[in-house]
C-alpha cells in the first residue's frame, strides 16, 4: 500500500507570469509576490490563462483595506465629536434666544405700564408717552432679533443633528468594512490552510482509491493497471552497427566495453596516488616541494672504474687507481639545470681517483685531496650547466678518520 499527497505550488509571481498556465474554471492557485506577500488567483468561467484569471484575494489589498477602515473609523469618531460640539453650541444659542424673547416681553409690559401712568398726569403723560413709544419700538426690534436668533439656533441644531447622523453612519460603515475585511482574511486563511485534499492511493494490484480529510464522498475505486495486452508486431530490423575494437580519434562507431575499461585502467594507473608509493621512470618537474625525509638507491661496485646512473654510490673495495665517469649523469642535464652526486670510497690502500665526463672541474681545496684511502673518502660533486649547456663540476673530497 502506498500513499501520495498533493501539495499546491507556492511559486513566485515571475514563475506564474513566465509559464502562464491554463487554469480550469474555479481553480485557485497561490502566488508568492516579490514582497513575500500572497495573492489568490481563480480561473474564470469556462477556464482562462493565468494572466487572464481573476485575483480573488491579495494580502497587500486586504491590509490596505483594513488600514483604510481603521482610518475611516478614526475620522468618523472625530466627526461625531465635532457634531456633538456643534449640537451643544446650537443648544446654547437656542437658550440665549429664549432669554432675549423673555426680555422683549418684559420691555413690552413696561411700555404698557408707562402708557397707563401717562394718563394720570398730562405733562408727565406726554413725556412718558414719547418715552413709552421709544421703548415699544426698541422692544419690538429686540423681539424681532430674538425671533431671528431662535430661527438660527434651530437651523444650527438641525445641521448639527445631520452631522451627527452622518458621522454615526460613517462610523457604522467603517466598522462593517473592518468586519468584512477580517472575515474575508479569515476565510482566505482557512481556505489556504484547510483546503480539502483528495489523496490517491494505488495498491500492488493497480487499484486507485481516494481519501479526504473532510469526510466527503470519494470517487469510485478503479483499476488503472489493466490486463496484459497481446504482443505487438515485430518491428523492422535495425541497421548494421560496426563495433570498434580499439579507441580512435576519428571513428564515430561505438567501441567495445572491455576496450574502454582497459583504456581507463591505463589512465588510472598512470595517475600518481597520494597514499601509496609511486614509481616514475620519466622526468618529473616539481616547483615547490616539502620533504620530511628522503632516501636514495645506491649500488656497491667492486671494480676499478664505474659510470654511475644514480645520484649516490658506494665503492667499498678499491684496490687500485679508480676512474669515475660521470657522463651518464651529465647527459641527463639540460641547459640551466643542476644535480649533485655523492659517493663513499674505501680502499685497501691509498689510490688516485680520476674523474671524467664532468665538464670543467673545479676543486674545493686541493685536487690532491681527491684520493681513496683505507679510512674512507666522501666525495660530493655539484654539476651545473649554464644557458648554453656548458657543464661545470665543483668537486669536494673529504678524507675520513676513525673507525675500527
Amino acid at each position: 500500500m502506498s500513499n501520495a499527497r498533493i501539495q499546491f505550488s507556492l511559486a513566485s509571481e515571475d514563475v506564474w507570469d513566465a509559464y502562464n498556465p491554463q487554469l480550469k474554471e474555479g481553480e485557485i492557485v497561490t502566488v508568492l509576490k516579490a514582497n513575500k506577500k500572497v495573492k489568490l488567483v481563480q480561473g474564470k468561467v469556462g477556464g482562462s490563462t493565468y494572466s487572464e484569471s481573476i485575483v480573488i484575494w491579495d494580502e497587500d489589498t486586504a491590509e490596505t483595506t483594513m488600514s483604510r477602515a481603521e482610518a475611516a473609523a478614526v475620522t468618523a469618531t472625530a466627526q461625531a465629536n465635532a457634531a456633538n460640539g456643534s449640537a451643544s453650541k446650537a443648544a446654547a444659542s437656542q437658550a440665549a434666544a429664549a432669554t432675549s424673547a423673555t426680555n422683549a416681553k418684559a420691555s413690552e409690559n413696561a411700555a404698557k405700564t408707562s402708557e397707563t401712568n401717562a394718563k394720570a398726569s398730562e405733562s408727565a403723560a406726554k413725556n412718558s408717552a414719547t418715552s413709552a413709544a421709544s421703548s415699544a419700538s426698541t422692544a419690538s426690534t429686540q423681539a424681532g432679533k430674538a425671533a431671528d436668533s431662535a430661527t438660527a439656533a434651530a437651523g444650527s441644531a438641525t445641521q448639527a443633528g445631520t452631522f451627527a447622523t452622518t458621522a454615526t453612519n460613517q462610523a457604522t460603515a467603517a466598522a462593517k468594512s473592518e468586519s468584512n475585511a477580517k472575515a474575508y482574511m479569515d476565510t482566505t486563511k482557512d481556505l489556504s490552510e484547510n483546503v480539502n485534499v483528495f489523496v490517491p492511493t494505488v495498491d500492488a494490484d493497480g487499484t486507485l482509491t481516494w481519501t479526504n480529510k473532510a469526510g466527503l464522498s470519494n470517487p469510485a475505486a478503479v483499476n488503472i493497471k489493466g490486463a496484459k495486452g497481446d504482443p505487438g508486431p515485430q518491428g523492422p530490423k535495425g541497421d548494421e552497427v560496426t563495433i570498434d575494437e580499439e579507441l580512435s580519434a576519428t571513428s564515430v562507431n561505438p567501441v567495445q566495453n572491455k576496450i574502454v575499461k582497459v583504456a581507463i585502467d591505463n589512465v588510472t594507473d598512470s595517475i600518481p596516488k597520494t597514499s601509496i608509493a609511486n614509481t616514475w621512470t620519466a622526468q618529473q618537474n616539481f616547483y615547490n616541494l616539502t620533504l620530511s625525509r628522503e632516501t636514495y638507491s645506491n649500488f656497491d661496485i667492486v671494480s676499478g672504474s664505474d659510470t654511475p646512473i644514480t645520484s649516490t654510490m658506494i665503492y667499498p673495495s678499491v684496490t687500485s687507481t679508480f676512474t669515475l665517469n660521470l657522463s651518464n649523469l651529465a647527459g641527463k642535464l639540460r641547459p640551466n639545470q643542476t644535480t649533485v652526486f655523492t659517493a663513499y670510497f674505501i680502499g685497501n690502500g691509498n689510490y688516485p681517483l680520476i674523474i671524467t665526463g664532468a665538464g670543467t672541474i673545479k676543486y674545493i681545496g686541493s685536487a690532491s685531496d681527491v684520493a681513496v684511502t683505507p679510512y674512507g673518502m666522501l666525495l660530493n660533486i655539484l654539476m651545473v650547466t649554464d644557458g648554453g649547456g656548458t657543464l661545470t663540476s665543483i668537486v669536494q673530497a673529504s678524507k675520513l678518520e676513525g673507525g675500527a
